[in-house]
C-alpha cells in the first residue's frame, strides 16, 4: 500500500519511516525536508499541496504538529495560534482531501492529551469524549471531532490513536523525569500504526494506545479487540523499558 506520512521529520515520523512493514510503499510527507528518496515537501495548511499529494497516495498517517520549542513553548501566544493552524485546519484539509479522493484510510495520530481533563481516578475509555487540558489537548480533541465528523457525513474510514508519551529509544533516558503512567514504547506505538494501516474493519475506531504501566487509568481493551494490540513493553520506577511477560511470542 502506497501511505502518506505527514509529518514524516518528526521523531515519531522517523520511527514508523524505519519499522512499518516493507510492503508499504512510504511517502515521507513534511514543510522540513529529509535526506530521503521518499520524501515529499507536504505543508498541510496548504490546501492546494494536501490535495495534490494525497490524490497520489492509498492510505495518510496524520502526523503533524507544531513544533512548540520553536514558537516559545506550549504557553506561547505564537504557540496557540500555529496549534489552531496546523492541529485543526491541517487536520481538516487532509481529511478533506482524503474523502474527496475516494475515501483514503486515515490513521489519525491524537494524544491521551486530549482526555487530560478527565479525573486520575476514572477510567477513560474509547466512549470519552475529548477534555483537553492545554491548548495542545484542545487541538488534539479538535483533530478528533473532524475524524468523527468526516466519518459520520463521508464515510471516510477512519482509526484514531490516542497515543500515550512515546519512549524514544534513541534519546538519553538518564536525562528523562520519572516514568509516569502515560509512557509508551516506540515500539508498540509503531505496531499499532501498522496494525490500524492492515485492518479493513472497523471503518472508524478510537483507541488508546499507552503503555501497561502502575497508575495508567486509558481503558486499552478496544484496541486489543479491534486490532489486536496490547503493549509488549511496560516501564518500572526507574523508567526502564521491559517486555512484559509473553511479549517475546507475541504478534
Amino acid at each position: 500500500m502506497k501511505v502518506l506520512i505527514a509529518g514524516a521529520a518528526g521523531r515519531l515520523g522517523r520511527v514508523l519511516s524505519r519499522e512499518l512493514p516493507r510492503e508499504h510503499e512510504l511517502m515521507l510527507g513534511d514543510v522540513r525536508p529529509l535526506d530521503d528518496p521518499r520524501f515529499v515537501p507536504l505543508d498541510v495548511t496548504d490546501v492546494g499541496q494536501v490535495r495534490e499529494t494525497v490524490a497520489r497516495c492509498e492510505a495518510i498517517i496524520h502526523l503533524s504538529i507544531a513544533d512548540a520549542p520553536s514558537l516559545g513553548g506550549t504557553g506561547s501566544l505564537r504557540y496557540a495560534e500555529a496549534a489552531l493552524r496546523v492541529h485543526v485546519a491541517g487536520a481538516h484539509n487532509v481529511l478533506r482531501a482524503a474523502a474527496d479522493f475516494g475515501g483514503k484510510r486515515v490513521v489519525y495520530a491524537s494524544s491521551i492529551s486530549a482526555v487530560q481533563g478527565y479525573p486520575a481516578h476514572e477510567m477513560v475509555t474509547s466512549e470519552h469524549r475529548h477534555l483537553g487540558g492545554g491548548v495542545y489537548g484542545i487541538t488534539k480533541g479538535f483533530g478528533e471531532e473532524l475524524c468523527r465528523m468526516f466519518h459520520r457525513d463521508r464515510g471516510l474510514p477512519v482509526v484514531i490513536l490516542r497515543l500515550g508519551h512515546v519512549y524514544f529509544e534513541e534519546l538519553q533516558q538518564d536525562k528523562r523525569p520519572s516514568p509516569q503512567p502515560w509512557w509508551v514504547h516506540e515500539k508498540d506505538v509503531a505496531r499499532a500504526f501498522a496494525l490500524a494501516l492492515a485492518a479493513e474493519t472497523p471503518r472508524y475506531a478510537l483507541v488508546h494506545i499507552v503503555g501497561d504501566n502502575p497508575g495508567g487509568h486509558w481503558d486499552l481493551k478496544a484496541a486489543r479487540d479491534l486490532f489486536g494490540w496490547r503493549p509488549l513493553y511496560g516501564f518500572g520506577p526507574d523508567g526502564i523499558p521491559r517486555k512484559l511477560p509473553g511479549s517475546l511470542t507475541s504478534s
